[in-house]
């Protein structure tokens, strides 16, 4: 049996404890595991997802409708996350779609979005991920969904519309920009990481948690816990420091400053005998 993080040089080591990461909880009613029965992903079997180990250096987004200056934003976030560099692709035109009978909005068809951008995937990719403002739903019979990833293809698909209380008709508050960041940056991310092969996370509360609601999404962490973010090194191989500074960058210059403070503890964390 391999040695715990073996694969991870003595130096990195210490951005790998669980120290800054809450166990998960028993779920509350509607929670994603209150309704999904999930037994977890462990870093070896990850390491068996074959399909999912990516060739492209450039993970790329694809705008679906207008984005405003929310897109620069969220590539700038991607770029630091996942460390690679990301590109823009020209708009997707939106599809198939219909108009929800809750909460009486337009919304794509999230599955005719991936199935219409698995063709375009660059040689170079190492995924494409679509981004939009309108509403999505995966099928019929579900009411919407934030995203959605199509692993075995490298595409995947999410929406901001549900992070700006705008959308409920709910009053914006003052700093509702800040709090859309924080929820749509969560989702890409999570997203993005399915494209690599990384199941829900089950056991800290984690950028990896599946989320069904609103309030699940904002009580989540914003970060990757130890186990994801080894199975999200192995698969892209980044210095895991250099990560944890450049996020701290994005968010000092996005102004989440929770953020900021949790990375500064984690980057004074003490090496490792």
């Amino acid at each position: 049996m391999a040695a715990p993080l073996a694969e991870i040089p003595k130096q990195e080591r210490r951005y790998f404890s669980a120290q800054g990461f809450e166990k998960l909880g028993p779920p509350q009613p509607k929670d994603w595991l209150a309704e999904h029965k999930e037994s977890g992903q462990t870093f070896a079997q990850f390491r068996q997802v074959t399909q999912a180990r990516p060739t492209g250096k450039i993970l790329y987004l694809r705008p679906v409708g207008a984005m405003g200056g929310q897109l620069e934003a969220t590539r700038a976030y991607c770029e630091v996350f996942f460390q690679r560099p990301v590109k823009l692709l020209p708009e997707l035109k939106p599809g198939k779609g219909r108009h929800d009978f809750f909460v009486k909005k337009y919304q794509l068809l999230a599955s005719d979005l991936l199935e219409r951008m698995v063709p375009d995937l660059p040689a170079d990719g190492l995924a494409e991920v679509a981004v939009t403002n309108v509403d999505l739903y995966p099928s019929e019979d579900w009411s919407y969904v934030f995203g959605i990833a199509k692993p075995d293809k490298g595409v995947g698909v999410f929406s901001f519309a549900r992070y700006d209380p705008k959308f409920f008709g709910q009053s914006r508050p003052a700093d509702w920009e800040k709090l859309r960041l924080r929820r749509s940056s969560r989702v890409v991310a999570h997203e993005t990481c399915h494209l690599f092969g990384m199941a829900h996370c089950i056991d800290y509360n984690c950028l990896m948690n599946g989320v069904n609601h609103l309030n699940e999404l904002d009580s989540r962490s914003f970060f990757l816990c130890p186990v994801c973010l080894r199975k999200l090194r192995y698969r892209l191989g980044f210095d895991a420091g250099k990560r944890f500074e450049d996020l701290r960058n994005f968010c000092n210059k996005q102004g989440l400053q929770p953020e900021s403070e949790w990375l500064g503890r984690k980057l004074a964390e003490k090496e490792s005998p």
